[in-house]
């Protein structure tokens, strides 16, 4: 998206019907990734609320795939904000003299790697599950409601931070 501000025949500017695309983007991952999220949420404290007893080992094991599939599109997420959104932002910024967003982007990633410390305690936990038995389990999906609640608050921060920039970035042109 770092195309230089080129204005077509019919009178619009590439440049902003590219930032267009990757603005609804950007919302659409969002609360595809808030949603997926969630239910994983949901289904771990509606165990977790039994105790964890009625909590079978299957059950355990789809969370798990679950949560594996939610850190793929989120790294995927990442990765695309990394390499496009966030270079586009960083400058408009420069060019409008107001704060970078590199400190607010360094403390997102910084939550998400406080967030994947839970991740890998619920992995880690469910691999040992066979060894440890049943009273295991409430310990796993503390580690998984835990997790979720961060990720969540990581893409809730995350949309304070870049969703008003990116508004206002859209906005302007």
């Amino acid at each position: 998206m770092s195309k230089a501000w080129i204005t077509s025949i019919d009178g619009k500017n590439e440049a902003e019907d590219e930032f267009g695309t990757a603005y609804a983007r950007l919302k659409a991952e969002h609360e595809r990734l808030l949603g997926l999220l969630t239910a994983i949420r949901v289904a771990a404290e509606r165990r977790t609320g039994e105790g964890g007893s009625e909590c079978s080992e299957q059950e355990l094991l789809q969370l798990r795939d679950e949560l594996i599939e939610f850190l793929h599109k989120l790294d995927e997420h990442a990765g695309w904000q990394k390499r496009e959104l966030f270079p586009w932002l960083e400058t408009y910024c420069n060019a409008r003299m107001v704060p970078s967003i590199q400190p607010s982007i360094w403390v997102m990633q910084k939550d998400r790697e406080l967030a994947e410390l839970f991740v890998r305690s619920f992995l880690k936990c469910v691999d040992s599950h066979d060894k440890q038995g049943q009273p295991q389990i409430s310990e796993c999906l503390a580690h998984l409601v835990q997790a979720c609640r961060m990720l969540q608050e990581h893409l809730s921060v995350e949309e304070e931070v870049v969703f008003p920039m990116a508004e206002q970035l859209q906005w302007l042109h």
